[in-house]
């Protein structure tokens, strides 16, 4: 403002004297001095925005991480923010989709637990990839294992282990689509997934008692820790004959197992 005055007023002077040139020019000086700068106003914009980011960043996300505390001393207020969370669009990832299934198994809610793992698995989420590629079967096989120690936590044992099986399909299919796998960026990339995904193939096929800790434990809660034996016997006859269906095993190991002859 100082400087707008004393402008004026030389300005003032020069047209008195008429040296309209001069007051002209003083007169410009006056007004450009009104004006802030680029400099003024970039740091002014800079100013602003830096008030407003601290706002922002502290609403991110902050319902997963209440949801998160809460677990540790009021897992039906954890549930419940957990849900207020995925309303507002904070999940983003399997994992953290799949908390909600967690937390439920956690406060003994098994029924809800199951229904929360069927819908990931039936209707997808934000980071959902295309079914019938091999990360989606990567991600239905983790949505599985989460509904395996759902039933197992409930006694649901035959359920389990129907589960357990199309693991074992879904691990097979995943590894078989990334032998197979060409979408990669990058020649080396593509082929170390391959390599990878022929390696682990043909480990579930061949070596399948890798697969079995579990399966076995299952059997002696159903009582039929005697049949292992013979239910590893099937798993190996139906891996041998692959590409095959999940049911087929299914199938096989029911009548073993529950079939009364």
């Amino acid at each position: 403002m100082t400087g707008f005055i004393g402008s004026l007023l030389v300005a003032f002077i020069a047209y008195s004297l008429e040296w309209n040139w001069a007051a002209a020019i003083f007169f410009l000086a006056a007004l450009a001095s009104l004006m802030p700068d680029k400099k003024s106003k970039k740091k002014a914009k800079k100013k602003k925005s830096n008030t407003k980011s601290p706002e922002i960043a502290s609403d991110k996300r902050t319902k997963l991480k209440a949801a998160t505390k809460l677990k540790k001393t009021d897992l039906s207020a954890a549930i419940s923010m957990l849900r207020e969370a995925y309303d507002d669009g904070e999940a983003i990832s399997l994992d953290e989709f799949l908390r909600l299934p967690n937390y439920l198994r956690m406060n003994k809610q098994y029924d809800e637990a199951f229904q929360e793992c069927r819908k990931l698995a039936h209707y997808g989420f934000f980071e959902s990839y295309k079914p019938g590629s091999a990360f989606w079967y990567s991600q239905q096989a983790q949505i599985l294992r989460m509904e395996v120690r759902i039933c197992e936590e409930d006694g649901k044992y035959r359920d389990a282990l129907s589960t357990h099986v199309l693991i074992y399909y879904y691990d097979i299919m995943q590894a078989e689509g990334m032998s197979k796998y060409t979408e990669q960026q990058g020649s080396n990339a593509r082929q170390s997934g391959r390599d990878r995904g022929a390696r682990d193939l043909e480990s579930l096929l061949n070596e399948h008692e890798k697969w079995m800790p579990s399966f076995g434990k299952l059997l002696d809660k159903l009582g039929h820790k005697d049949k292992e034996v013979l239910a590893v016997g099937l798993v190996g006859d139906w891996a041998s004959n692959w590409p095959n269906e999940p049911e087929e095993l299914q199938k096989a190991l029911d009548q073993l197992l529950f079939e009364t002859k």
